[in-house]
């Protein structure tokens, strides 16, 4: 929701109002542990950084076993 917000605010050129959610969204993604780690991850995957990686992944698993699924249909009821 933050996103469609931050998206409209800038395609109506509101920059102030879009940085103020993008840094909202951002502060909230570092609180959340899940989104923390879920960046984490893909930031050490696109730098190579594998052991880190995987730590990542092996935090994700222990604190939220069902982040790390991926929705094969529509008919899934985990939020993916």
């Amino acid at each position: 929701m933050l996103k469609q917000q931050m998206k409209a605010a800038a395609q109506s050129e509101d920059y102030e109002e879009a940085a103020r959610i993008r840094d909202s969204l951002k502060s909230f993604e570092e609180e959340e542990p899940v989104l923390r780690l879920h960046r984490l991850l893909k930031e050490a995957i696109a730098d190579e950084q594998f052991e880190d990686a995987a730590r990542y992944r092996d935090e994700l698993k222990e604190i939220a076993p069902h982040s790390l699924l991926k929705c094969s249909s529509d008919a899934t009821t985990l939020v993916c």
